[in-house]
């Protein structure tokens, strides 16, 4: 066998020894005719599962990301504040919610938010109550009734105006208002009607 033979035998065996990275590396750099391939530490995925062993290109090469989260550049990122995955990709969070990274979540009762791409939502206020989750705008007290606490979460947090006084839209002010004079009303009023002077209601 000439020495250009010989040569071509152990090239050829050199190749068939080369070592095969482990489960937990990646092929850094390819084998050649000289020398054996190198592996290093494929070290982990951030948020998500690394891509399979054959098909990894770098160190932490993502392959799937966790829910909520989305592969961009063989990572896996949150859409940032204020912002939700919906269908694949990031958009502001709806009205009803509001972002804590990485989701958008629906606003508890007693809460609301009227605006997208918000980070928190907002405690009703007094005159309303919020009975369900994810709302954009909370409940008014109906005409004759007040509630002058906020983040209430129910219609009966709502109390009749005393006689004497009435509400006409839901006590914005938490309280109902007094009749003017020569006026008066029963409980639960929506408005004051005229009283005689012998005190009779005209």
């Amino acid at each position: 066998m000439n020495t250009r033979n010989l040569r071509e035998v152990a090239q050829h065996r050199a190749c068939a020894t080369h070592s095969v990275c482990s489960s937990d590396q990646y092929t850094s750099a390819a084998p050649t005719t000289t020398s054996d391939r190198e592996c290093k530490s494929a070290g982990s995925c951030s948020n998500g599962v690394l891509i399979a062993a054959d098909s990894r290109t770098q160190a932490n090469h993502c392959g799937s990301c966790n829910t909520n989260y989305l592969l961009t550049s063989k990572s896996c990122a949150d859409c940032g504040s204020g912002k939700g995955l919906v269908n694949g990709q990031c958009s502001s969070c709806a009205v009803g919610t509001f972002s804590q990274v990485p989701a958008c979540y629906a606003c508890s009762t007693g809460y609301y938010q009227a605006s997208t791409g918000q980070t928190s939502c907002v405690v009703c206020p007094v005159g309303r109550y919020g009975a369900s989750t994810g709302l954009s705008i909370c409940t008014e007290c109906a005409k004759g009734t007040y509630n002058q606490y906020t983040g209430k979460t129910a219609a009966s947090y709502c109390s009749a105006c005393a006689s004497g006084t009435y509400s006409s839209s839901g006590s914005i002010g938490g309280s109902c208002t007094t009749c003017e004079s020569g006026k008066t009303s029963d409980a639960g009023a929506s408005e004051c009607t005229n009283e005689g002077a012998d005190g009779l209601v005209l």
